[in-house]
């Protein structure tokens, strides 16, 4: 029969062995003090508390706080009060301003929408819009929406012909003051009746939206025909008359996917040459494009 390990059974155990010992009698006196003092403090904060009373609260203020608050300085010139402590010596008590300070943020802070959310939505509203605008095409939808939108009977008069968009693109947006976005977009009109249609010019259009805090947006005035940006033709390279082969060959390869290829030149950039080209699809389009080939 195994026996059974000893164990040290005690009835009670000294508080002595449970203390935690210090090598160093210097934090022991450390403790006594730290707790005097503790002790003095709630007996003055005690007798304080007692010999006040019921008697009202009283606040004590630096001056620089009392001259910052939102009531000004005559708000803390009549601040200085005596109390029944001493009545010979003045106490500060801060005026209600001073105590219910408002909130940092208010509620439309809280649930206003970024800078450039609100952008997004005026250029989203914007290209919409003129897309819209634009249209003339029987819809009895988009005329309703149109004439809710500028508070008048949309169209002015009835059309002999018919409009659609092709395409719109906001290519700018203006802030003349927070909230307003003058926003100024590009579009495309196809213009014809019984099927026959022929593509307009580019144009554009300036319109004005408000967007509040809350994303709701309102268009703030009708729109603006303007001038679209312009665009620059390229300056016309001068050809090489001599040129490696490979590179024409390599050229030629590329596009000959997209159709024939019939070679209109090749002139030498930094790092490589640009190798210009007529490819002429399977519709009979030809058109000239430009290869890049690096050296």
């Amino acid at each position: 029969m195994s026996e059974q390990p000893e164990f040290e059974e005690l009835e009670h155990i000294p508080w002595s062995a449970l203390a935690v010992k210090t090598s160093d009698p210097l934090f022991r006196l450390a403790y006594v003090a730290a707790g005097v003092v503790a002790a003095i403090v709630l007996g003055l904060l005690a007798a304080r508390w007692l010999l006040a009373g019921d008697g009202p609260t009283v606040v004590t203020l630096p001056p620089a706080a009392v001259a910052a608050s939102p009531a000004g300085v005559e708000a803390g010139a009549a601040a200085t009060v005596g109390t029944s402590l001493d009545p010979g010596v003045g106490t500060t008590t801060p005026p209600e301003s001073v105590i219910s300070q408002p909130a940092l943020y208010s509620e439309a802070d809280l649930m206003a929408i970024a800078v450039d959310d609100e952008s997004r939505l005026a250029m989203f509203h914007a290209e919409w819009f003129v897309r819209d605008y634009f249209t003339a095409d029987g819809d009895e939808a988009i005329i309703r929406s149109n004439s809710d939108l500028v508070q008048e009977e949309w169209p002015p008069t009835r059309p002999t012909v018919s409009s659609y968009v092709e395409w719109t693109r906001a290519y700018a947006v203006l802030t003349p003051r927070p909230g307003r976005y003058r926003v100024e977009v590009a579009y495309r009109l196809l213009m014809g009746s019984n099927g026959d249609f022929t593509r307009e010019p580019v144009a554009a259009a300036a319109v004005e939206l408000i967007v509040d805090v809350d994303g709701m947006t309102r268009l703030a005035q009708l729109p603006e025909p303007i001038d679209p940006p312009a665009l620059l033709g390229l300056d016309r390279p001068e050809y090489l008359a001599d040129y490696p082969e490979e590179v024409v060959s390599e050229a030629v390869e590329r596009l000959s996917r997209f159709g024939l290829v019939d070679l209109v030149g090749v002139y030498a950039v930094d790092g490589g040459w640009h190798v210009a080209a007529a490819v002429e699809s399977a519709s009979g389009l030809s058109r000239p494009l430009l290869v890049v080939i690096e050296d």
